[in-house]
């Protein structure tokens, strides 16, 4: 049984941020020199090398020398499933000159990696720390409410992008407090698009 289903996701964030010791926060002189390894894009793995990371965990036979190769891979994997990425982009990921922005435009493509690579929950989330360095599902937007559904129940990412669309398009029902949480509307909104198959 896939134990994401019940994860909550707040719980795991603060067990996952209770694992740095005291050791690891003092390691830093002052507050200046933390920033500045914050800020220091060299601190960080780079996203070529964790696309590499991520392909190795999946079992996926490219040398990740051969950037060429991964990119024409990871391309042709976003293609399949109709993601809005262009193939400069893909490639510029890989060869390191650019890696996606971290802000909200960006995260979309990110969960279309996570699609395209058939990732389950834990992995996506392994994905969006320690690749991508952002939390996974800010379930406070439909679209990311619907993503973790879909990869918490198998779906792909062209049946999450249907149920977006359908939540979209309804009303909230009256007389229910769906203000902000739409958690139960997406798996009703989910079973009866199902049941109209």
């Amino acid at each position: 049984m896939d134990n994401t289903k019940n994860i909550n996701y707040t719980k795991f964030n603060e067990q996952s941020i209770s694992k740095y010791s005291k050791d690891d926060i003092d390691c830093f002189d002052d507050d200046d020199s933390a920033i500045s390894f914050l800020k220091d894009k060299d601190s960080f793995r780079a996203f070529n090398i964790g696309i590499a990371d991520t392909f190795k965990r999946k079992g996926i036979d490219i040398d990740p020398e051969d950037k060429s190769a991964m990119a024409s891979y990871l391309f042709s994997r976003l293609k399949a499933i109709n993601a809005t990425v262009e193939k400069e982009t893909v490639y510029s990921w890989i060869d390191g000159s650019h890696r996606p922005k971290v802000e909200a435009g960006s995260r979309k493509r990110i969960y279309e990696i996570c699609f395209a690579l058939n990732l389950n929950t834990e992995e996506t989330i392994w994905f969006f720390q320690h690749v991508y360095y952002d939390r996974a599902f800010n379930c406070h937007t439909i679209e990311e409410a619907v993503f973790y559904f879909a990869f918490s129940n198998g779906l792909s990412y062209k049946e999450a992008l249907e149920i977006i669309n359908i939540v979209n398009d309804a009303d909230a029902p009256a007389g229910t407090n769906y203000e902000g949480n739409y958690t139960r509307f997406i798996q009703k909104t989910h079973q009866i698009h199902e049941l109209n198959r």
